[in-house]
């Protein structure tokens, strides 16, 4: 979504990764706001979901401390 009248776009972002434990799946939108002449940008504002990062951090960490530990044996 663009709004020019103000010199903003928002985002809506995806991303996906596989990981050693569960396969990361993640929600972003990011607001850019740009100079008043459009050249640049003066301020980036990124919404993550908090939540779902939360549950998946928690998983990461799950599935490296059992890869360590079948390591070490």
């Amino acid at each position: 979504m663009t709004h020019t009248g103000r010199n903003v776009v928002v985002l809506n972002v995806q991303s996906r990764a596989t990981t050693i434990g569960p396969r990361y799946d993640m929600e972003y939108v990011f607001i850019l706001h740009a100079t008043p002449d459009a050249k640049s940008l003066h301020r980036i504002e990124e919404f993550i979901d908090s939540a779902t990062a939360k549950t998946q951090w928690a998983q990461l960490q799950e599935a490296i401390a059992m890869r360590e530990e079948a390591r070490d044996g």
